[in-house]
């Protein structure tokens, strides 16, 4: 399994996987199936192409020979630079548990260290507890904070982050 960035062709390959994702869990997302599914063809490839230049975003892959097994999204927001978004991690069911969340999550830490980030924070639906326990257990600590998951309010979103090592965070 290669863990890979996107590249700037891969728009549409990476609605198809997101909208996979959507319709495989949609608790797990704080975006609809519906929402992104009307995005137009050209926004996905577009922001691809912005993506996968990784300078204040990048989108990850897990790629099997080909067949993607897992995605992430991580951001930089400019109100905030040393704080790093990861958002929309989702493993296929076919090979959850056999590591290809924590591949996707070092290529996550190894790009946070590249934008000299402190802390690198995410917001996980509380009954999605497989990917509570892997934020865990690579070290990501829930704040306290909480808020209506968006996609369906009846859930609650939990704020969880994980510090980054002093010597870890990238130098110049």
């Amino acid at each position: 399994m290669e863990i890979r960035s996107i590249r700037a062709d891969e728009g549409l390959r990476v609605r198809n996987f997101r909208l996979r994702a959507l319709g495989s869990d949609p608790d797990a997302f704080a975006s609809t199936l519906q929402e992104e599914q009307a995005i137009l063809e050209s926004e996905w490839r577009s922001r691809a192409e912005r993506v996968a230049k990784g300078e204040t975003a990048a989108t990850f892959v897990a790629d099997h020979e080909g067949a993607w097994m897992g995605m992430v999204f991580v951001f930089r927001e400019p109100r905030a630079p040393d704080v790093v978004d990861l958002a929309g991690l989702w493993v296929d069911p076919l090979v959850r548990g056999h590591g290809t969340g924590h591949h996707l999550l070092d290529a996550v830490m190894a790009w946070a260290r590249e934008q000299k980030a402190h802390t690198i924070r995410l917001w996980v639906t509380e009954t999605n507890t497989d990917a509570r326990n892997l934020y865990k257990g690579y070290g990501f600590t829930e704040t306290g904070r909480h808020q209506p998951l968006r996609s369906n309010p009846q859930l609650k979103s939990l704020e969880m982050t994980l510090e980054m090592p002093a010597g870890e965070i990238g130098g110049d």
